[in-house]
C-alpha cells in the first residue's frame, strides 16, 4: 500500500512539473524558459541590492 502511495505522489511531481514548463512556455515562450535554464548572475541581481530592489518595487510597481 505504502509504495503505491509513493508512486502517486512521483507521478503527482512528474505532472505538476510538466505543468509548470507547459505553462511558462506558454507565457514567456521559449526566451523566458531560456531564461530559467541559464545559471548566471547578472550584477543588479546580488543579494546585497535586494533590499533596494525591494523598496523601488513597493514605490514603483510594475506589474
Amino acid at each position: 500500500m505504502s509504495y503505491n502511495i509513493h508512486l502517486l505522489a512521483w507521478a503527482i511531481m512528474i505532472v505538476a512539473i510538466a505543468l509548470h514548463v507547459l505553462m511558462a512556455a506558454r507565457v514567456g515562450g521559449v526566451p523566458l524558459l531560456l531564461s530559467m535554464a541559464n545559471s548566471q548572475i547578472k550584477s543588479s541581481d546580488h543579494p546585497r541590492l535586494w533590499w533596494g530592489n525591494l523598496r523601488n518595487w513597493l514605490k514603483h510597481p510594475r506589474i
